[in-house]
């Protein structure tokens, strides 16, 4: 008995989650469900079916990737990259990596005069504006020069 159409859809998403990962190419499952249209949670799951496809439970993401990705989506230079890479705290705070780059994108640009706003920060990276000023205010970014 094979697999219906959705079944395949989602096990392909699998098969393209776990080859980025294994690629070290940062691409969150979130990215994956946006690009596919299969929930991320069913790309996520681990089921007796999926031939071991995710073998680990936990895949980390490098927020340099992820920062790096993002500037050269809002169309930021090299240097600009560099300078948000070094204020980058990176503890882990238990928020998304996403929401924290995002969150030093949008403090780098309000102190430098850049004009990106929160709203496109939020298009890009995928993380709502709330979250990306909920971790600003508990991490007291907006303070830091």
């Amino acid at each position: 008995m094979g697999m219906g159409k959705k079944e395949n859809e989602t096990f392909l998403a699998k098969c393209l989650y776990k080859t980025l990962c294994e690629l070290d190419i940062p691409f969150s499952v979130k990215d994956i469900s946006a690009v596919t249209g299969i929930q991320h949670s069913k790309i996520s799951s681990r089921e007796k079916n999926d031939l071991n496809i995710n073998k680990s439970s936990v895949t980390i993401i490098n927020k340099e990737d992820l920062l790096e990705r993002a500037c050269v989506k809002l169309e930021l230079d090299y240097k600009t990259y560099t300078l948000i890479k070094e204020t980058v705290d990176n503890k882990n705070n238990g928020f998304n990596p996403s929401t924290v780059i995002s969150a030093y994108i949008y403090i780098f640009c309000k102190k430098n005069k850049v004009k990106i706003s929160l709203k496109k920060i939020s298009d890009v990276t995928g993380i709502s504006c709330m979250s990306i000023q909920r971790f600003i205010k508990k991490n007291d970014l907006s303070s830091r020069t």
